[in-house]
């Protein structure tokens, strides 16, 4: 077995979460991510970092002869759990993660004692890995982890993000957790997550008779980071979806409306 597999099996069988994992060897998230895709590999500092964090020796780590670990192979499995370890294997990374957080999710149940059988479980694909405009990238092959959601999220939410930066606030502050749904098109005074040349950033959409396209900052103070988009533009751009608010619907800026009148 490569290392990818078998550094994700020890920690399944340690029944930790990749975030819970990161912080205790003191790593990043995206790095758990990585090292469990195959992407990388840890250094040696990481890895001893691994070893701590996860209680098992290099030897187990690096796959030499096991120490208190044994293959998934080589457990006393019946027909009906095998069948569902086939099934595992054959899903998506985003696949794999629900089902290994619905696991965790009723241990925790049965260690406590508790009967949430009545209770609905929701999960949303948070986007982990920031882009360098400011967002987590809502594309194809971004890093997700699924989030368990409470009734106060609506039901037609698609995706959370992390917002990083300033210039949305006072209505999304930086390291906001917000909840977006995929849409093509935008009114006139959402807030939506948009691709722009290849760049994810979170703005208010306004769109001039014209057809130009404002994304504008809510933070007079970050005027500086908003982005016009001429209908002759040759820039790519793109809707990912209206972030969802729970206040009543919001304004356009002031300054920016002085502008547009001016």
């Amino acid at each position: 077995m490569d290392f990818a597999k078998r550094f994700k099996q020890i920690r399944l069988y340690k029944q930790l979460t990749q975030k819970e994992l990161a912080e205790l060897a003191n790593v990043t998230q995206v790095a758990i991510h990585g090292w469990e895709s195959g992407k990388r590999m840890p250094t040696l500092e990481n890895a001893r970092a691994l070893c701590i964090a996860l209680d098992i020796s290099a030897d187990t780590l690096l796959d030499l002869p096991p120490k208190g670990f044994e293959e998934i192979e080589q457990l006393g499995t019946e027909d009906d759990e095998r069948d569902m370890l086939r099934t595992y294997r054959e899903l998506d990374d985003l696949g794999k993660e629900a089902v290994e957080w619905m696991c965790r999710h009723e241990l925790r149940r049965l260690s406590n004692g508790e009967d949430d059988a009545a209770k609905p479980v929701r999960l949303v694909p948070k986007y982990i890995s920031p882009a360098a405009a400011g967002v987590a990238a809502p594309i194809d092959d971004a890093e997700v982890e699924m989030i368990r959601v409470d009734k106060g999220v609506p039901d037609d939410v698609d995706y959370a993000v992390v917002i990083q930066g300033d210039s949305m606030e006072p209505y999304i502050k930086d390291g906001d957790t917000v909840f977006v749904k995929r849409v093509d098109e935008l009114q006139i005074g959402d807030i939506g997550i948009f691709s722009v040349d290849g760049s994810i950033v979170c703005k208010m959409f306004y769109k001039s008779g014209l057809g130009d396209i404002r994304l504008v900052s809510t933070n007079p103070r970050r005027a500086d980071a908003n982005i016009n988009i001429m209908r002759d533009s040759s820039d790519t751009f793109a809707c990912l979806g209206k972030v969802i608010i729970k206040k009543s619907k919001i304004k356009l800026p002031d300054y920016f409306m002085n502008t547009v009148l001016s």
